[in-house]
């Protein structure tokens, strides 16, 4: 999936993961609707798409290397 991810980002699409974590009954549900066989599992979705040209990054800090590598 991750190098799915970054095939997508390197044609400039983004993409999102969604865990699959849902109760059975609506698992039979999708399973119905997508056509998809009774012995295959859903385990995530993924979706994908142009950003907009206004889309904002979010940017996550960073902690210093030395704070959470430690030497001994």
């Amino acid at each position: 999936a991750m190098s799915l991810q970054y095939a997508l980002q390197v044609q400039g699409l983004v993409s999102c993961c969604l865990n699959w974590c849902v109760a059975p009954k609506t698992d039979e549900k999708v399973h119905q609707i997508l056509d998809i066989a009774e012995s295959e599992r859903i385990t995530m979705f993924m979706v994908a798409g142009f950003p907009r040209d206004e889309t904002k990054v979010p940017k996550s800090h960073r902690k210093p290397i030395d704070s959470v590598l430690l030497f001994k």
